[in-house]
């Protein structure tokens, strides 16, 4: 893992000197809520209630490719003692992207790395198509965090403009899995509905995120808090 992270740090460093834009983002949320599911709870003791976290990262840009990397809070799954445990997750992102008029089109790959249990880690391979304020996405895992199952995942988010500084958020995506039956895990959809603001160089969001499932999405030894709602905040700090 901490060689794939040198390597990317080192593709972005090296091309810094080329690089239209740098810039740096710190944000915090009452919940670590993604695709629906709460990822962030200290730990299995706490896994039905979540906890709040602190996240931030680096970006780069130049022309059609992207380079960054993200650092957030997660749990992640000890196969040695069987349970969950808080960890750390090192998102390292590289992108191709393309405009042309109202229309943008891009692929990416994410490689999320763990700093505790180095067996979550695992790729991603992802597309995605904008329309104006429509987004459309696709990727694809083939080991969701060291459980020997595939993982795909659709989503589509709108976010139609209030005025200069507030939109509201619409979402709703499809998490599948290869073998699901094999992990005891569950296909499901997500949805998140909220409102964004940007005020004073700050960027806040209130959403309400759910999922519809049968029954508990993961294996029921592991409660996992589906309906929530969710207060963040983030700030870019600069571009250079």
């Amino acid at each position: 893992m901490k060689r794939a992270i040198v390597a990317i740090l080192s593709l972005m460093f090296s091309t810094m000197a080329y690089a239209n834009s740098m810039s740096s983002t710190i944000g915090t949320s009452s919940l670590y809520i993604y695709r629906g599911i709460n990822y962030y709870s200290q730990g299995q003791s706490y896994a039905s209630q979540g906890r709040p976290i602190v996240t931030g990262g680096i970006d780069y840009s130049h022309e059609y490719l992207g380079l960054s990397a993200y650092v957030t809070p997660e749990d992640s799954f000890n196969f040695t003692s069987g349970i969950l445990e808080p960890d750390t997750d090192v998102i390292s992102t590289l992108s191709l992207s393309k405009s042309k008029g109202d229309v943008s089109y891009g692929v990416n790959t994410n490689y999320y790395g763990f700093m505790k249990n180095p067996s979550n880690n695992m790729f991603e391979y992802a597309a995605n198509l904008t329309y104006k304020r429509l987004r459309l996405d696709t990727s694809f895992i083939n080991n969701f965090v060291g459980l020997q199952t595939g993982y795909f995942y659709s989503q589509a988010s709108f976010k139609p403009t209030i005025n200069d500084n507030a939109n509201l958020i619409f979402h709703v995506g499809y998490i599948g899995f290869t073998e699901p039956a094999k992990i005891d895990t569950h296909n499901y959809i997500d949805y998140k509905v909220g409102v964004g603001v940007v005020y004073d160089g700050f960027s806040y969001e209130l959403s309400y995120s759910n999922t519809v499932a049968r029954r508990s999405v993961f294996t029921d030894s592991i409660s996992t808090q589906d309906s929530a709602i969710i207060v963040s905040m983030s700030r870019s700090l600069g571009v250079f």
